[in-house]
């Protein structure tokens, strides 16, 4: 499942600059306890509208930017 690839791609470094957003029907509560225990960048709970697609992909992509600036710079 879902989740269970955003584990698997975490443990992996060659994924490690790689945004996770999972889309999941279980619950906002359960997916706010589940998404950093399986380094989830960002879920969207189904059903949703498009723009809240769009809204989380954009926020995933700043925290992934974040990151590579944050590492580029304790290593410069």
């Amino acid at each position: 499942n879902g989740w269970e690839l955003a584990r698997y791609f975490r443990s992996k470094p060659e994924f490690k600059d790689m945004g996770i957003l999972i889309l999941t029907g279980i619950g906002e509560s359960l997916n706010d306890m589940t998404s950093p225990l399986y380094g989830a960048d960002a879920y969207l709970d189904k059903p949703f509208e498009l723009d809240d697609l769009i809204s989380k992909v954009e926020e995933v992509v700043s925290l992934v930017r974040g990151r590579q600036a944050a590492a580029e710079s304790s290593a410069g």
